[in-house]
């Protein structure tokens, strides 16, 4: 098909171009959580996703600058040293060999817990006393499911409605306390079906304080660990023309929500946004620019048969970490990439739901505890990757299943 032309020019496209950034000063840790938290003992700073369209002549000719140095990584990691002092680090992700890389992992097993109907627990309260577990309502209308988050100090918090508590462990899965909450319900029945007036169903953890969320009556309260409510904030019904239960919200320290439409960002598995001084610009579907304190590169997948490679997350070392989805296993995986474009690591992810060393006790899969694998693996500032897990109850009176979780970290 030919080109099509108007008065000389060459017709454009428009290219999108979509902008990670998180800006913060050094030093500072930073969170995790369903929508990203940040913490700073100064001065907080929330990244921002900007989305340009940046206008380019189809017709205009790129030049690459000269390739003036080459140095092989590890099998299927090149670095280029361009005269232009661009540097670009080429990775074929079905020629990585992670054996052949500096960092190893491991997993294990920090946490294994029974979900009991709560009848069953009301009528072995003494029994169950010292034990960790978490609540399920049959036949229940007004559905309450189990959430976690992570907070910058590496905590875990597991959100049991039904009990009307949140959880918390160390990061090694050892229960420390119990947060109370009230988790009164108000309802309605509506023909056969109850219809919620009122309820808490949502949490969130955000520079060291949690709130719990009612959704129904958009409030939210902030709460200490005893339970004591801090502080009430009320959520306009609407935002902007869209509907504050639609929006994604953000809670500051001003008690302002911030609802922004950032579903597109990348703030996948529910890692924490980064609050380094880095920066990673995708600017084609397989490059990243990316720029830290200390360097800037560019990452390139040239594998031909991975269907998508996604920017996930930074730790608190400035180490970015990219999900690759491939055909075969060898190009599925996280993979971690040094502020100055060295190939570290790769976690298989996959393995950990596949191999039938991490089957239950009815020889299943384990299934995602939350809404689905990306929601249910989380990073934490370390670089730790959690995996929030539902598995099969055998041979436990009126237990529907179990909550496992499994701990990947770097081998010492």
């Amino acid at each position: 098909m030919g080109e099509d032309k108007t008065g000389g020019e060459e017709m454009k496209k428009i290219l999108l171009t979509v902008y990670i950034i998180g800006v913060i000063s050094a030093g500072l840790l930073f969170a995790q959580g369903k929508n990203g938290v940040t913490q700073t003992a100064q001065a907080e700073s929330t990244p921002v996703v900007a989305v340009s369209t940046v206008t380019a002549d189809s017709g205009a000719a790129t030049v690459e600058s000269k390739t003036v140095k080459t140095e092989i990584q590890s099998p299927g990691v090149v670095t280029e040293y361009k005269e232009d002092g661009t540097k670009v680090v080429t990775i074929n992700l079905s020629e990585v060999d992670e054996n052949k890389l500096p960092e190893k992992y491991e997993a294990k097993v920090i946490l294994e817990a029974p979900i009991l109907e709560l009848d069953y627990i009301k009528a072995n309260k003494a029994k169950l006393e010292k034990k960790v577990y978490f609540a399920y309502l049959n036949d229940d209308d007004l559905k309450q499911d189990i959430d976690v988050k992570i907070d910058e100090n590496g905590f875990i918090y597991i959100f049991d409605p039904y009990m009307g508590r949140i959880q918390k462990f160390n990061s090694d899965g050892k229960h420390l306390i119990d947060i109370p909450f009230d988790n009164t319900r108000k309802a309605h029945l509506q023909g056969d079906h109850w219809i919620a007036d009122s309820m808490i169903d949502e949490f969130e953890v955000y520079l060291g304080e949690i709130y719990i969320i009612n959704t129904i009556k958009n409030t939210i309260e902030k709460i200490d660990e005893k339970g004591r409510v801090k502080q009430k904030i009320n959520i306009p019904e609407k935002s902007d023309g869209q509907s504050a239960r639609e929006a994604i919200m953000y809670i500051d320290p001003s008690d302002i929500i911030k609802r922004k439409d950032l579903q597109q960002n990348t703030d996948n598995l529910k890692g924490s946004r980064n609050t380094l001084n880095v920066m990673v610009k995708e600017i084609y579907p397989t490059v990243f620019n990316v720029k830290s304190e200390s360097c800037e590169f560019r990452v390139v997948q040239n594998s031909p048969s991975v269907k998508s490679i996604t920017f996930i997350y930074i730790d608190r070392f400035q180490n970015v970490y990219f999900k690759s989805v491939g055909m075969k296993g060898n190009e599925r995986g996280f993979y971690k990439v040094s502020p100055c474009g060295k190939m570290l690591g790769v976690i298989r992810d996959w393995k950990y739901r596949v191999e039938d060393k991490w089957r239950d006790d009815c020889e299943n899969r384990p299934e995602p505890l939350l809404m689905n694998w990306q929601e249910s693996m989380i990073f934490n500032k370390d670089g730790d990757l959690y995996f929030f897990e539902n598995i099969c109850c055998k041979n436990q009176i009126n237990c529907i299943g179990m909550v496992r979780v499994l701990k990947v970290s770097r081998r010492k």
